[in-house]
């Protein structure tokens, strides 16, 4: 009966193969002579086994139901990529189509634009009337409204200079025509570098249709500007420098194209106030 006890104390430990080659001579040899042991060793040994199925077959559930997780987490994935793609291939074609109709533009030698620059309670209006490769441009700064300095820069044939007047003051500088060439820029647009360029546009500067000054146009977000295109020109119609913390620069422009004509290019009287 004492064998009996400590044989039953060693059996979940004999059929977990857990006891030593000794212990295992001394238990069979006593499961070959009691009767009642081996009922409970053959009980034991059919309960591990339930128990022994019953966890390969939730393993087994557990594995499908993780991979019915997994494959919809890849078809998640898979269509987050698509999108993905779909949008960057999309802002792609944007790109190319601005740089397309902006090109046509960037060459012209005959125009009128207008440039509103405004920073704080500072208002800069420049006008420029171009044609070929003569040219007035006036800048008028303003403050609170007034007129606080005024700028023209004058090229016609060989003549060139600049006038500046502040403070009632006129100051006339005359100018080679080559450095006066720098101070005229064509009407600005969106041209790329080819390919490359307008997919880097498309990972990093955002893309939205809007409307501004009247015209239906994409807006370009950047992390330092803003830029307001018109779709119809590739022209930029809007601006916003957010480069710096406090305040924004921003820019409006109007352009009319072909339609300067030589009087429109008058010299300005650099003598009389």
């Amino acid at each position: 009966m004492k064998n009996c006890k400590v044989i039953e104390d060693l059996l979940p430990n004999y059929i977990e193969h857990l006891t030593s080659q000794e212990t295992n001579e001394y238990i069979e040899k006593h499961l070959a002579q009691c009767t009642k042991c081996t009922k409970i060793f053959k009980n034991m040994s059919s309960k591990t086994e339930e128990v022994e199925v019953f966890d390969q077959e939730e393993e087994i559930n557990f594995l499908k139901r993780l991979g019915r997780k997994t494959k919809i987490l890849k078809s998640i994935l898979l269509i987050i990529v698509l999108v993905y793609i779909i949008l960057i291939g999309r802002r792609t074609l944007i790109m190319i189509q601005l740089s397309q109709l902006a090109q046509l533009n960037k060459e012209i030698s005959n125009y009128h634009s207008i440039l509103h620059t405004y920073q704080d309670n500072m208002l800069i209006t420049t006008e420029t009337y171009y044609k070929e490769t003569d040219y007035l441009m006036t800048m008028i700064a303003y403050s609170n409204n007034s007129p606080i300095k005024k700028v023209t820069f004058y090229k016609k044939g060989n003549e060139a200079f600049s006038l500046t007047e502040a403070n009632g003051e006129k100051i006339l500088n005359n100018l080679d025509v080559e450095e006066m060439n720098l101070q005229i820029s064509s009407p600005l647009t969106y041209v790329s570098n080819g390919l490359l360029e307008n997919l880097r546009y498309a990972l990093f500067v955002g893309i939205e249709s809007t409307y501004c000054n009247g015209k239906e146009c994409y807006l370009l977000k950047g992390q330092n500007l803003d830029s307001y295109i018109d779709k119809n020109t590739g022209l930029v119609v809007r601006s916003i420098d957010k480069s710096t913390r406090t305040i924004n620069s921003v820019v409006d422009y109007e352009y009319q194209f072909n339609v300067v004509q030589d009087d429109d290019i008058v010299k300005p009287d650099s003598f009389n106030s």
